[in-house]
Order: structure tokens, then C-alpha cells, then sequence
């Protein structure tokens, strides 16, 4: 959303001055009444129009700071998978605000691509179909099972803040995080209930 910037005390003070009269009466001196009235009237215009595109500015969750509490009430952030994660912070509830706003292509792989996008990552849908005769020979084997699993691959570059499995991790944790414990989560709460996801992971 384009902005245009704000007008400033100088502006205003510049168009009043143009504005004014002819004639000695109205001429500005500095440190005057006249002056002083002139100069609170231009510094109140430029604060009121300071306001008028902050406002603009808070219309948008991108770029809102002022009213983003009532962005994430009204969109009930953080949800359950947000708030799963000790003490999100500021960006992550504005991250899955605008997730909630923005993925609204319907429960397509486009929607799931769009949603990972949103949330910071690269990520391909793939759906299965069974094998049959028509299948080409290079085609994997998969039964009718499969026909109902959506398999979601997360291509994640590789900037050494992987974290992988060691013996202080317990049993039941996974063999690397990739903090992507949100978007795992809010696609999982998003999967239509037929279907199974499976999460693969890929760096560059």
C-alpha cells in the first residue's frame, strides 16, 4: 500500500503564508501574536495530517503497530499452535495474523503453498494417485491408500540453525527442527480431517 509522506509544519506554514492577505496588517513578525496564531495553526495541521496516514498505516497488518492488538483479537492470535511456542514473539503473532488473512485460496495445494509462503517458507504440495496399468514403470507403487495422503515438501536453505538429534533430546522428539513447529501445526489444524500430512524436508 502506497503511502504519500505527511506534511510538515513548514508545509503548512508555507501555504498559509501564501494564503494571507495583502497589506502591512498582515504581515508575520517573529515572536508575535500573529506570528504565534499562525504558527500553532500549521503545527496542529501537520499533526492532524501526521494522524490521517498513521491511520492508513494501521489499517494494514503489515505495517500496523498502534491498533496490531485488536488485529490479533479479532483473529484470535495467538491460536493454539502459536501459542504452543514459549512466548511468541511480536513477529511471529503478526506472521500467523497475516497467514489467517491472506491464505484464503481454499483447501487446495495452492492454499497450503501460500500459507507456507506466508509464514516464511518455500514449500511444494504433491499429491498421490494408485498405481494401475496405465501407470508409467518409473511411477512409484502406490495403493489406494496413498490416494488420500497430501505429502508436503518445505525447501529450507541451509543457514546452520538446523537443530538435530542428540542425547539430550528425548525419545519421542524428531531428528532435526527447522523451527517450523508453527506452520506444521496450523496446516495440520488446516488439513481437511481425510487427510494425512507428511512434512519433508529438503536444504540447499
Amino acid at each position: 500500500m502506497g503511502v504519500t509522506m505527511a506534511l510538515t509544519e513548514e508545509h503548512y506554514t508555507h501555504q498559509i503564508n501564501a494564503l494571507l492577505p495583502r497589506g502591512p496588517i498582515w504581515k508575520r513578525r517573529r515572536g508575535g501574536v500573529f506570528d504565534a496564531v499562525l504558527f500553532a495553526l500549521a503545527r496542529e495541521a501537520a499533526r492532524v495530517d501526521e494522524r490521517i496516514r498513521a491511520v492508513v498505516e494501521e489499517s494494514d497488518p503489515r505495517t500496523s503497530v498502534e491498533e496490531l492488538g485488536r488485529w490479533f483479537d479479532e483473529w484470535g492470535i495467538p491460536s493454539e499452535c502459536l501459542a504452543a511456542i514459549a512466548d511468541p514473539s511480536l513477529e511471529q503473532m503478526r506472521q500467523e495474523l497475516l497467514a489467517k488473512i491472506t491464505s484464503n485460496l481454499g483447501l487446495t495445494a495452492a492454499f497450503f503453498e501460500s500459507l507456507a509462503a506466508t509464514l516464511g517458507f518455500e514449500a511444494k504440495v504433491t499429491t498421490f494417485k494408485e498405481h494401475d496399468v496405465d501407470a508409467d514403470v518409473t511411477e512409484a507403487l502406490w495403493d489406494h491408500q496413498w490416494t488420500t495422503v497430501m505429502t508436503l515438501g518445505i525447501t529450507i536453505c541451509s543457514d546452520g540453525n538446523a537443530e538435530y538429534l542428540d542425547v539430550t533430546w528425548s525419545a519421542d522428539e524428531p531428528l532435526a527442527r527447522w523451527g517450523n513447529a508453527l506452520l506444521e501445526c496450523m496446516i495440520r489444524a488446516l488439513a481437511p480431517a481425510h487427510v494425512h500430512v507428511i512434512f519433508m524436508y529438503e536444504e540447499e
